[in-house]
């Protein structure tokens, strides 16, 4: 039990080390358990995805947990998986679409948690566009 509430704060601590080299153009999105969004670029910039979360750090995000889920428990899932899964989806993309769903992210480490999605993404001008535009 301590070991997964641990993986989870070092998780916290990795996602708050990335707030201090993203800079000014990070954004954070974050997509609670069955549920979908968008991750959008202004038009000629392009995703870059900083990182990716999939579980429970806290208990104030996404409190509303459907029936047989639970909100009391912390608990992180792989982050590396999870960060693949987004760039795969995401990176380099000026919109992408990503599910926040244990099928999406091939991962139920967390059992009966109620998890959610937190990205951390910035947009960046899309080279090979702005080099069209100029010509």
């Amino acid at each position: 039990q301590l070991n997964k509430v641990g993986g989870v704060h070092a998780a916290v601590d990795l996602l708050n080390e990335y707030h201090g080299l993203l800079g000014t153009n990070a954004q954070s999105t974050v997509i609670c358990g069955g549920e979908k969004n968008w991750l959008q670029c202004p038009q000629y910039e392009l995703i870059k995805v900083k990182a990716a979360f999939w579980g429970r750090e806290d208990q104030s995000t996404c409190p509303k947990a459907p029936a047989g889920l639970t909100t009391e428990r912390l608990c992180g899932t792989n982050p590396a998986n999870t960060t693949q899964k987004v760039k795969g989806q995401c990176e380099n993309e000026q919109a992408c679409e990503l599910v926040a769903s244990n099928i999406f992210f091939d991962d139920n480490t967390c059992g009966n948690v109620y998890k959610y999605l937190k990205v951390e993404h910035e947009c960046v001008p899309d080279s090979a566009n702005a080099v069209d535009v100029l010509k």
